[in-house]
């Protein structure tokens, strides 16, 4: 009977370590940048929004700081519509990868 338990409990040990190495989350790439064009009524807000639209992994506030850094908009919170934007692109990140890369090191 312990043995039946202990290999139940390593099979369960390997379901869930695995659904925790392999999941995938969203990240923002500031090395690979997209441009966007302001329309008019765009804000920050609005166009990262969009931006974000299918992922919860990245915090808006976050998005629009990068945003502001990238074009350098510390000061200046107004859009002009027809205005170009950077903005970072979103890519996928692993723990898997996160692990072969500490291993690494």
């Amino acid at each position: 009977m312990k043995q039946l338990v202990s290999m139940l409990a390593i099979v369960v040990m390997i379901f869930v370590g695995n659904s925790i190495i392999s999941k995938t989350t969203m990240e923002l790439d500031t090395k690979n940048i997209q441009t966007v064009q302001v329309n008019a009524g765009d804000s920050l807000w609005t166009i990262s929004k969009k931006v974000l639209a299918d992922t919860e992994d990245i915090d808006i506030r976050d998005f629009i700081e990068t945003v502001e850094d990238l074009n350098h908009l510390e000061n200046r919170k107004t859009l002009r519509p027809g205005e170009t934007l950077k903005v970072p692109t979103l890519r996928e990140r692993n723990m898997f990868g996160f692990i072969t890369a500490w291993a690494n090191n």
